[in-house]
Order: structure tokens, then sequence, then C-alpha cells
């Protein structure tokens, strides 16, 4: 038993590579299934209540539609016209009956329908069936009771009304629309519509005669086939126009008079009285006493009269517009049949995505997993000590992501592993730049770039009465807020001398950068030394110099301890502009001036005569704010 335990221990660590039984493919088809199957759960009883809904609202506007469809189909049938014969009532219903045919075979849940008069008599109905025994009449009846004039929706079920005998069957349930039916055009509908334009405006604003002959004349050509020849104006007496056979109110009584006599619109009978002129030429006998007698009080009072006397047959107008009222009834027994076929097939759509969604899980699983062996090869050969392999995986997702991570990372390491025989950490971007191909003796580049030399002033006296801890304690701490600033701007720190920092720059825009780089080192420092000023520590200032120009990247050393150095003109240039610079200044060249394309602070300084040089230089002091 021992032996046993200790040889799966050994084992354990000749092989630290565990083995998988549950693995991920099958974790992600079980986790991915169960919260399929949940989504697909809610949103399918979402689906089967929202599509309820849905399909409800959907027959019920349906219906709805139809009905006014219809209700436009017997306007027509019900609207009678003055030349309307017998025989063209006779083929207006049987051209509706055609139609109703087509609407019925186009909507197989429609039971009836039928149409009433606008005096609640039946004028059509698609059965002959007693509509007054149907278990729904009692809607149908409180609906004419009450002459409502909406469209109103009504679903009916027998097993719900407890008035109702046993004789009705309980399974069947109807929905009843009831529709009325209302004229939008004709004759009647232009008569109110005058009335209103013209009549009230006579009233309200006095026409002269001249007016009213004209608005007379027009109402003649408008209406004269529902008008007798007495009111044609050839055959009003020329000698008197002012007279009241030019009067509007008159005319429009016989336009509704007519009208109502010619539709078979009756007017009940305490109003029959304003069928008759009689009593507007009673009116306008006391409104001419009123004239002659200048009572002004007597004429508005019989003029009202007259207009809310003719307003009552407006109203009458308003009421015949109704002509009657459509009802269908639907089959909802059918119409629930349609639902529930309709929410089968959501069913089944809700069952066949969640099949295809656990192959499709199957399969994409199988990719990830495909890639995750080959990046589980590529480790093991890596960890063998094989750092010239390279994975590829050419997914756009997470594993091809971190098959880029896992080759980057091998890169760094192999990078790191030929760094090791340079002197200095800072020849690495070089390389980067030149390629490992190009390190071995004789390698050699010309570049351009933007130099800066960091130098801390004070700094020497300093450090020969303090220890060397406290020393290199507080240098490394001035080099440390300089390097951060010249990192942050992609700028390569050359050398670290004593107390002096070398650092170039490259890119189109090297001037800008390195004098944007000398500003954040001169606002550091003075931020630094303000804190330890207010601490009692000693402070240090800092002189910048920068030059830029051509210089030779070459490899110096020997071919066990190497280094790469910038060597030219431009380097020692630099290093006196450093120099010269005063604590807090830094001094740039004219060639620095001439690269920038950013705006500046500067000002020009007297030619400085540098060690080695001929001519004096032009150099600028770059100005900063505190």
């Amino acid at each position: 038993m021992l032996l046993k335990k200790r040889n799966k221990k050994s084992s354990k660590k000749n092989n630290p590579i565990r083995k998988v039984y549950f693995g991920l493919r099958l974790r992600l088809i079980l986790v991915l299934s169960v919260v399929l199957l949940i989504v697909l759960l809610i949103f399918t009883a979402f689906m089967i209540y929202n599509q309820t809904i849905i399909m409800s609202q959907e027959k019920n506007e349906k219906a709805t539609i139809l009905a006014q469809n219809l209700s436009n189909i017997f306007e027509w049938y019900l609207d009678k016209s003055k030349h309307e014969t017998i025989d063209d009532t006779k083929q207006k219903l049987k051209l509706i009956k055609e139609e109703i045919t087509k609407f019925k075979n186009n909507n197989q849940d429609i039971l009836y329908i039928f149409l009433y008069d606008y005096y609640n008599k039946i004028a059509y109905k698609s059965t002959p069936i007693n509509i007054t025994q149907e278990p729904y009449y009692k809607v149908i009846k409180s609906y004419l009771t009450d002459r409502q004039q909406k469209l109103i929706t009504h679903d009916y079920n027998p097993e719900n009304d407890i008035s109702k005998n046993n004789k009705f069957s309980k399974n069947k349930q109807y929905k009843v629309v009831l529709c009325p039916v209302i004229a939008k055009t004709g004759i009647l509908m232009q008569i109110n519509e005058d009335f209103d334009t013209i009549l009230l405006k006579s009233h309200t604003q006095s026409f002269t005669n001249d007016e009213k002959k004209k608005f007379y004349i027009k109402m003649w050509v408008k209406y004269n086939e529902l008008l007798p020849d007495k009111f044609d104006p050839k055959n009003i007496d020329k000698k008197n126009e002012n007279s009241i056979d030019y009067n509007l109110d008159i005319i429009f009584l016989q336009l509704y008079k007519n009208i109502f006599s010619i539709k078979k619109n009756k007017v009940e009978q305490k109003d029959l009285w304003l069928l008759n002129e009689k009593w507007i030429l009673h009116n306008y006998t006391i409104i001419s006493r009123g004239i002659l007698n200048k009572d002004i009080a007597l004429i508005k009072k019989y003029d009202d009269i007259i207009i809310d006397n003719l307003k009552v047959l407006r109203d009458y107008g308003e009421k015949f517009k109704h002509l009657g009222t459509l009802i269908v009834v639907y089959d909802l027994n059918q119409i629930q049949s349609d639902i529930y076929k309709s929410l089968s097939n959501g069913y089944i759509t809700a069952l066949s995505i969640y099949i295809i969604s656990i192959l499709v899980i199957f399969w994409i699983t199988g990719i990830m997993l495909k890639n995750i062996k080959k990046l589980e090869k590529w480790a093991l050969d890596v960890g063998k000590g094989n750092f010239s392999l390279s994975i590829d995986i050419k997914n756009n997702d997470e594993i091809g992501r971190l098959s880029d991570v896992f080759q980057y990372m091998i890169n760094e390491i192999n990078s790191k592993y030929h760094l090791e025989k340079f002197v200095s950490r800072s020849t690495r971007h070089m390389i980067g730049m030149a390629g490992f191909e190009k390190i071995d003796v004789g390698f050699f580049d010309r570049r351009n770039f933007a130099f800066l030399f960091s130098d801390i002033r004070g700094f020497t006296s300093f450090s020969e009465i303090n220890d060397p801890e406290t020393v290199m304690s507080v240098l490394n701490l001035y080099f440390d807020k300089q390097a951060k600033i010249i990192q942050k701007y992609k700028g390569d720190i050359d050398d670290f001398v004593g107390d002096q920092i070398m650092a170039h720059f490259g890119g189109t825009k090297k001037a800008d950068t390195a004098i944007t780089v000398a500003l954040g080192i001169m606002k550091e420092i003075d931020l630094l030394n303000k804190e330890r000023k207010s601490m009692n520590l000693p402070i240090f200032e800092i002189g910048i110099g920068i030059h830029v120009g051509d210089v030779v990247i070459g490899k110096i050393g020997a071919e066990f301890r190497m280094d790469l150095a910038c060597i030219g003109d431009v380097v020692n240039t630099t290093s006196r502009l450093c120099q010269n610079a005063q604590a807090g200044e830094i001094i740039v060249s004219k060639s620095i001036i001439n690269e920038i394309t950013k705006t500046f602070k500067y000002k020009k300084l007297e030619p400085v005569k540098l060690k080695g040089k001929k001519d004096p230089l032009e150099v600028y002091s770059v100005k900063w704010e505190s």
C-alpha cells in the first residue's frame, strides 16, 4: 500500500501536468445548455403571453377594420338619392350580397352580418336567422336603444351569462362588432357645411342686399335640383330685389325640407312646424316693423329666433348622418383556434432553436479545444527549451489573443537572453531597432537624433561631504524624476554619467519632444525642490542642453562584453551646451529652433564659444514657468 502511494507521488513529480476527465467542452455544453434552456423557457413563456395579447389585439383590429369597410359599403346602400328607383335599390342589394359573399369567404371566422336602418329595422342580414333568439342579442338591443354612434367590440360567452338558460351551447363564444353607418359625403353634409359658412355668417355679419343676392344665386346654382322653380332667381320680380324673395333663411329651410323628404327622414312631431316657411315670413313681418320703428332690440330678438329655429333643422341634418347600424358576429372559438395554432408553431420554433444551439455550441467548443491543444503542445515544447517555435492560431478571439501574448512572452524572454551580454539595459531599444541579426561585430548605423543632456548642479560638493548611501539615494531620486518624463515621451536614455543624464529622441517631431521633456523635467524638479525645501532638505537645480544632428550608432566593447553607443559631434556639442547652461536653464541650439513645429517661449542668447569649435554657436534659452 505504501509502495503504491509512493509510486503515485513519484509519478506526479515526473509528470506535473494533471489529467482532465470532466473537460472544458463538457462543462461549456452543460452550462450553456442549461442557461439556454432557462432563457428559452422564459422567452417562450413571454412569447406565449405576448403572442396571445398581440394576436387578440390583431383580431380585434382586423374585426374593427372589416366592420368599418363593410359600413362604407352599406352607407352607399342606405343613403338614398332623389332619383333612385326600386330597381336601383335591388341592384344595390345584389352587388352588396356579392361583396358580402367574397367578404365571408376571405374571413372564415365571420358567422353573421346584420344591418339595421336609422329606425332600427333590419335592412339586411347575411343568414336567414332570427337574431332576437341569439344569446348575444341583448348586447345589440342595448346598443340600438342607446343609439350609440361609436364602434364597439364585445366578446360574449354564454357561460358567463347567468340570466340565460341552458338552451345555448356553453362551448360557443362570440365576438360582436357593432359599427354605426355614418354618411361621410352627400348633399345633406354639403347643406350643413353651407349652413355654417354662409347662413350663420349672414346673421352675425349682417350681409348687404347685394351680398345676400350673390349667395342666394350661388345656393340656387348648387342645389337647383332640390328646389322648386319659384326659387329660381330669374322668376324673382326684378323690382323687388330688396324683398325677402332673395332670403337665405327660406332657401335653407326649403333645402332641409326637401332633402328630409327624399331620404325619408322623419322630423319629430313637435318640430314639424319648422318645415313650413310661414313662421319665417311671420318673423320677418315683425322684423320689418322693427326696422320702421328703429327698434333694434325687436329686430335682434326675432332674428335670433329665426337662426335658432333653423339650427334645430341643422341638428336634424347631423342626426340623419347616422344611416344605421352594422353588426358583424365572429366565431370567437375559431379566432382562439388560430391563436393556439400560431403558438404551437412558436413551441416548435423554440425547440428547434434549442437543438440547433446545442449543436453550434458543440462545434464552437471543438474549435476552441483544438486551439487550446495547439497551445498546450507549443507550451510543452517551449518548456523543453525550444524557443525558436512559433504558434499559429489565426482566430480573432481570446484564444488567438492568448497565443499572441504567449508568443510575445517568449520573444521577450529570448530578447532578454540576448541582451544579457550587453553592459547597459538602455541598448535594448537599439537592438530592437536593428534586429537580433545585426548585433554581431561590425554593426553600425547612421541616424538623426535630438540629444538632451541634463546635469545636476552642485551635486559634486554635496557628494564630498555626505556618506555614499545618502548621495546614492538623493541622486537616484533626481534621476528617477527625470527618467520617468523621458520614458513618458518615448525617449531613450543612453547613459547615466555621474550626476548627468544623456538621452536622445527620434521621429519627425524629435525637436518638439526634446524641448517638451526638458520643460517637464524643470517643472518636476521645481516641485521636488519645493517639497524638499519645506522639509529642510538640500535641493539641487538642473541645467539642460539640447542639440540635434546625425550620429553613428556603433557597437563598442569586447565580444563577451559590449554596448551600443551614439558617436558624433552632435553628442559633444549637446554636452557642452549643458555645461554652459545655468542652474534652472534650458539652452538649445539654432538647429533645434529650426526644427520645432510647436510654439515655445525662448530668447536668443549671445553666441557661445564651445571647446573644439572654431566658430561661436548660436544658442537660445527656452523659458519655463515655475
